[in-house]
Parts: structure tokens; sequence; C-alpha cells
């Protein structure tokens, strides 16, 4: 099971797990991505040199991009997450972070490339919310640009998230971590309580969060994507031999295009 940062509910997320999260196992997937990033951009024929990334968390994603020689900005709505990522970075001029809200951002510079990974996309639970992050990002891309991001899909979490309802993520001797899971089929909802101790002298701190992701179909992606005046590009279900995905498909990854 994984969680990503975005948006929640509960706002209030991120503020005590943002740190058990930056030493977890969750940086992984942004490690992946970034490696995979130079794929996807041939496979597009595409060469941007400054990216945007949506929901950019503890910024392992926007630091490694930076090694690669992109200029990046990554913007993210938990506070505590934007303070871990730009100690990352303190010494990377390509590399910066801004405290902000994907679905209403206004930045004086547009980019070449936009990006949103790890879920960031389904912390969005309603369609305006969603629309309104569209927006954001065909308003910041320049012309030809991109919007490449990853979502969960309905059967992803449905189905795949509910496996275990009940599991331990992390036992060490820092973090003791338990996930629990479940799903809402009427509003196509899936929830992650988090409850994690954490070592803090000779004790330990209790913490709970609930992390709510939505899935949506393509289709209304599609449509939320064209009302924004994007043009569904690609979409895969596997980034090894970017294959089309299919009913089992728990993840999928979507390039859309601005242009005329």
């Amino acid at each position: 099971m994984r969680t990503s940062p975005g948006y929640p509910e509960t706002m209030e997320n991120y503020s005590k797990f943002a740190r058990i999260y930056s030493t977890g196992s969750y940086t992984e997937y942004s490690r992946h991505m970034a490696s995979k990033l130079p794929d996807i951009l041939g496979k597009l024929n595409y060469h941007p040199t400054s990216i945007l990334d949506l929901g950019c968390g503890e910024g392992t994603f926007a630091r490694e991009a930076g090694q690669l020689g992109f200029d990046v900005t990554g913007i993210d709505k938990a506070s505590e997450m934007i303070k871990i990522a730009r100690n990352k970075v303190e010494n990377d001029r390509r590399v910066s972070f801004l405290e902000g809200d994907m679905r209403k951002l206004a930045l004086e510079d547009q980019f070449d490339l936009v990006t949103s990974w790890f879920d960031s996309i389904n912390y969005l639970l309603t369609d305006y919310d969603l629309r309104e992050t569209l927006r954001t990002a065909y308003e910041l891309l320049r012309q030809k640009g991109f919007f490449i991001f990853d979502v969960n899909t309905i059967h992803g979490l449905s189905v795949e998230w509910q496996e275990q309802s009940c599991y331990v993520q992390r036992d060490d001797s820092r973090v003791f971590e338990v996930h629990r899971t479940g799903y809402d089929s009427s509003r196509q909802i899936a929830s992650l309580k988090i409850t994690f101790f954490q070592r803090e002298g000779n004790g330990w701190e209790k913490h709970e969060e609930i992390h709510k992701e939505r899935g949506y179909k393509l289709t209304r992606i599609e449509e939320l994507a064209e009302e924004v005046g994007f043009r569904f590009e690609s979409v895969w279900g596997d980034l090894e031999r970017f294959s089309p995905p299919d009913d089992e498909s728990g993840r999928v990854w979507i390039a859309l295009y601005k242009g005329s």
C-alpha cells in the first residue's frame, strides 16, 4: 500500500507524518519516476528543460530530476514536506520549492513540463478539484508542453488496496507504523488510516492520519482535461513496455498535450 503527498480531506495530514514519510520506503517511487523520465520524454519525442512538479512532497523526484539537468520547481500544500524538501537541496540552484495549493496556483513563470506523481491526483476527491488542478497545469505550461502524471485506477483502489485490510508497514527502532484500509464504492473513494508510533526520548508518541484517494474513470479524466484545453495524448499501464492499460491495471500514467 502506498500514500502520496497531496490534498486529503483532513488538511493537517503530513504535519507529523512528513518525517516518517521522508525516511521510509515511500521515496523509492519518486526515485523510480526520475529514472524513467528520460524514457517517457523519449517516447513523446519531447525535450523540456524546466519542470513544475505538483504535489512534490519531500522533494525526492525534484532533486533527482535536478541532477539529470532539469530546472525544477516543486509545489506542495504540506508545509512540513516543503521544509524537508528545501533542506535536501539547499545548495542546488536548479531546484526550488514553494508551498501552495495546486488547485489554485498563480506563478509568474511558465514551464516546459508539468508533472505530478505518486497518487497526488487521486487526493483530489471531486471533479471540481481535478478540473481546477488540470487548469493550473494548463495555464502554467508553455505552448506545446506536456502534463504527465500517474493515478491509481478504480481497480487499484477497490481491489488491490483492499487485499490487506490491516498490516504493519514499518517496524524498526524509531517507528512502528500500521495501515488499515477501506473503500466507499458509492463515492469510489479508498481510505487509508495510518497509525504510527514514533520514539521520543525514552518513550513513544502515537499519531494517526486518514488519507483518502478517489478513483477516476479514464474517460472522465479525458473529458475534464479537454474542458480546460488539453489533448489526451497517451496513457500507459506499464512503463517498461509502454503498453496500454487493461481492466486489471492498478496504476496508469497519462500524458496530456497543450497545443493547437
